[in-house]
């Protein structure tokens, strides 16, 4: 899977809507719809941002499986 369906993905299993997300990363609507369709690539700066809202690493979206993590609690 490619890191522009990962992005997709992930904030849809977020539940968040396109506007909150390129709102959130401080871009226009159309190249936040490049980045989800293919068009474009994220740059590195709006992986950091995309990585704090969505809670994970930039690893885990580029490698995303398909499930966002759960959180983890150490005891």
């Amino acid at each position: 899977m490619s890191i522009t369906n990962n992005i997709r993905k992930i904030r849809e299993q977020k539940g968040l809507r396109q506007k909150e997300v390129y709102t959130f990363l401080e871009i226009g609507k159309s190249v936040y719809s490049k980045i989800e369709n293919g068009g474009r690539e994220a740059t590195v700066q709006e992986l950091i941002k995309l990585s704090q809202l969505f809670g994970m690493s930039i690893d885990q979206i580029i490698n995303f499986e398909g499930d966002t993590p759960s959180p983890v609690t150490l005891k």
